[in-house]
Parts: C-alpha cells; structure tokens; sequence
C-alpha cells in the first residue's frame, strides 16, 4: 500500500504523521510524505521519501493564501499523478488541503488525522468526503456530524511509558534527589512561557526550589533569553533548544509545563504525566483550551490562562499541584485513562481494512 501523508508546518500536525509512517514501514508498506517547507520540519526526521515540499509562504492570508493554495493545489496534482499512491492521509494544516484536493479530483480515496478536540478546517472542509476521520478525542465526533467518524485515540511513538533512565540526570546535570519539572513550549518554543516561568517559579518559596529542578525547551535560538531570565531566580533551571526524544524525558518529569496542543497532552497523558496547561490564546476556535479542559475535566491537568501568567499569577496553582503528597502521581494515572490507547495500531488496521476493501487506486489523468 503507498500511502501519501499530507501535512506538516508544525510538531503537532507532523509528528502524528511520522508515527503513523514508521507503523506502515513495519508492515511492509510504502509511505511517502508532503511538507509545508517549513525549517521547524527539519527537525523531524522521517525514514521514508520525502517529495516536493508545498512552499507555502509562512504566515500569507487572505489573497496571499488563496494564491498559495492554488500554486499547492496544481502542484499537489502533479505530485499524486506522479508518485500514484493508493491512499492520502491528510495530517491538518495548510499543506494538507491542496493534496486532499487533489485526490478528490483524481479519484484517489483519502482519510483524515485529527489530534484536537475542535476539528480544524483542513478536517470541517473534507470530513463528509474522506473515508474515514480518525479522532483523538471521542467527543470530536459531535462536531462532524455526516462524517465516517472513528474514536481511535491518537496514534503515538511507541515509549512513552519507558521508565527514567538515572544515565539521563547526569547527562543533563540534574540533581539525583530532586523532582524534576519539564517545560515545553512547543516546536517552536512559546516566548509566553520562556518569560513567565522564570518570573513564577522565581515567586515559589525556597523549600519548592529546594526540591525540585527545571529542563525547559525553550525552543532553537530562544535557549540563550531564556537561560538568562533563570538568573538570580534561584531556580536550578537547565535549557536546551529542543530535544528529539521525547520519551526519555516525560520519564525523568514529574509534572509538565506546557501548551494545549492535542499531539503534545496526548504524549503526556500516555506518559503518565500530569501537566500544567497554558492555552496558546490566540487560536480563532481556542482549541487549546479545549483539549486542556479535557483533561482538567477528569482531574489529571490544570489550566493557567496566559493573561494570568503574564500578570504575575499561577505561583497557588501551581503550588496546590505539587505540595499535597501523591496528587501528581494520582493526576499522571487519570492521565492515562483519558484518550483511547493503542490509537496508531488501530489506525493502520483499519487503513489495510479499507485498502484491502477498494484495491489499488486508479489514478485519473
């Protein structure tokens, strides 16, 4: 089966990808992928052939993305008449909407991907079209009534519950006695959270710093600014620019600082973490938020609003999360029991279901 995966721009659309690319590697079958062309992509490896990247100029609106999306979508015709896969999987964002379209008009059946509790438009656009949607969170099917829903869970990196490695506190210079908060600010970083947490944690009494150090991903050339408001906070704060594997340091974390996007809590989540969530609040449909009130529903996350970090505030919140003995580890179990597990297993059986269903897919010219 050549399956053509279409998304990318950011961590949160590709790396669901990119596990769900390793997944039909080891089943014996030909994944390719199309990105936006973005650098932050770089930083994602992926075992398998990359085609033409879409080149959509980061940032256009309005006139500037139409035009984009019909300079993607003529390319995107181009790329499936030429690599002929059987199947598209769309990933989210804008690189996945001219691909979709294309395999509309040349007959090629296509599914989506969709890691947030709020479909976005890539998913609202073609979910009555695409085979199958596959969702994160259950409660995603409300929202998308007439589509060929399924409650797969998100199809993760295998690891996630690997156990802490005592090497990794000593590559970090980590501290053997003390818990360990993990900030991430996602692919990007989030200057949000690379200024407010020093200024928070700053705020924390002495006996909390005592305890505990910080490994915060500030994001790459934000590493230095962000080191450098640690200082005289008292805060034993290590930064590092970003970090590829993941795992290994959701295992060294006993509670997480992080944005609300649904490929990042879902990590989390089957780590067994508990987390501190800061909405990223600028999204027109604030669907941050709503993957984070997910989890703080069910008692395994907490919101802090970034208006309210801004301002100073979060040092109760926070406090409230890790004084009281054996909250963290009871918030980190709920944790596990929120999204259905085993969703990229589910996902790629289903995927063989329907191409065994249809048959190789005939290109139109």
């Amino acid at each position: 089966m050549r399956v053509l995966l279409a998304g990318g721009g950011t961590g949160g659309h590709l790396v669901p990808g990119l596990n769900l690319a390793a997944g039909l590697k080891e089943r014996g079958h030909v994944p390719a992928l199309v990105r936006e062309g973005r650098e932050v992509e770089e930083r994602f490896p992926f075992d398998g052939e990359i085609l033409e990247d879409m080149g959509l100029r980061a940032g256009s609106r309005g006139a500037a993305l139409a035009f984009d999306l019909w300079r993607g979508g003529r390319k995107a015709l181009r790329l499936l008449r030429e690599w002929r896969p059987d199947l598209v999987a769309g990933l989210g964002g804008r690189t996945a909407f001219p691909c979709l379209r294309a395999a509309g008009r040349l007959g090629i059946p296509f599914v989506l991907l969709e890691q947030n509790r709020i479909p976005g438009r890539t998913t609202r656009w073609f979910a009555r079209r695409a085979r199958r949607v596959y969702l994160a969170f259950p409660e995603t099917a409300e929202l998308l009534p007439g589509a060929s829903n399924k409650a797969t869970g998100p199809p993760l990196r295998p690891g996630l519950d690997r156990r802490e490695d005592p090497g990794l506190r000593r590559r970090f210079g980590l501290a053997p006695g003390r818990r360990i908060l993990l900030v991430l600010g996602g692919s990007q970083g989030a200057l949000a959270l690379n200024e407010g947490l020093p200024r928070l944690l700053a705020a924390l009494p002495k006996e909390w710093k005592e305890g505990w150090a910080v490994l915060h991903l500030a994001g790459s050339g934000k590493e230095e600014a962000s080191a450098k408001a640690y200082e005289g906070t008292g805060v034993d704060a290590h930064v590092l620019p970003f970090h590829r594997e993941m795992p290994e340091l959701y295992a060294l974390a006993s509670l997480v600082v992080c944005r609300g996007g649904g490929t990042t809590l879902a990590e989390v989540a089957a780590a067994g973490r508990p987390a501190l969530v800061v909405p990223y609040p600028w999204h027109r449909d604030r669907h941050q938020e709503a993957n984070a009130a997910c989890f703080e529903e069910r008692g395994a996350m907490r919101i802090l609003p970034q208006s309210e970090l801004e301002a100073g505030g979060g040092r109760e919140l926070l406090l409230s999360m890790t004084e009281p003995p054996g909250l963290l580890e009871e918030m980190g179990a709920r944790a596990r029991r929120v999204l259905p597990p085993g969703g990229r297993a589910r996902i790629l059986a289903d995927l063989e279901s329907l191409f065994e269903g249809s048959g190789r897919a005939e290109v139109s010219e």
